[in-house]
């Protein structure tokens, strides 16, 4: 952990290192600039990023022929790190995407951002709304 109460990991799949911040031990709700706000969106889509790609290597049948052996020798840690990792998932994205004024998220970029890029991105932003609304309805 660094001193700002940052995790940072790296992972390696298919090869390729990547290596990101998977959690912020002290997210700042309100962001002081749009810069801010930015980096704190995109740190978070990171770390589900991050989690989504060691859930896959445990699922992944030939990632898992690999490290058989270990996975067997840890079977309870595994088995839970797997799960950890689904939640984190879940909990990041439920982040990004919800739409309170008072926290982080993508809404609060949308809004701020120019009429042009608006106008570029209101497609995607829509189809990915009515996504999370009618996923979040579902649950409830």
């Amino acid at each position: 952990m660094s001193a700002d109460g940052t995790w940072h990991a790296s992972v390696r799949t298919s090869g390729r290192p990547a290596s990101v911040i998977i959690w912020t031990m002290n997210p700042k709700p309100n962001p002081k600039s749009r810069k801010e706000l930015i980096k704190q969106v995109h740190d978070s889509a990171l770390a589900a990023d991050l989690h989504e790609r060691i859930y896959w290597i445990y699922k992944n049948k030939d990632d898992r022929a690999k490290y058989q052996d270990t996975l067997n020798g840890y079977l309870g840690f595994f088995a839970s790190s797997i799960q950890a990792h689904f939640i984190a998932i879940v909990v990041i994205l439920y982040a990004i995407y919800e739409d309170r004024r008072d926290t982080v998220n993508l809404g609060r970029l949308y809004e701020g951002a120019s009429a042009d890029l608006k106008a570029s991105l209101e497609t995607d932003y829509n189809r990915a709304k009515a996504i999370w609304k009618k996923n979040r309805n579902s649950a409830k």
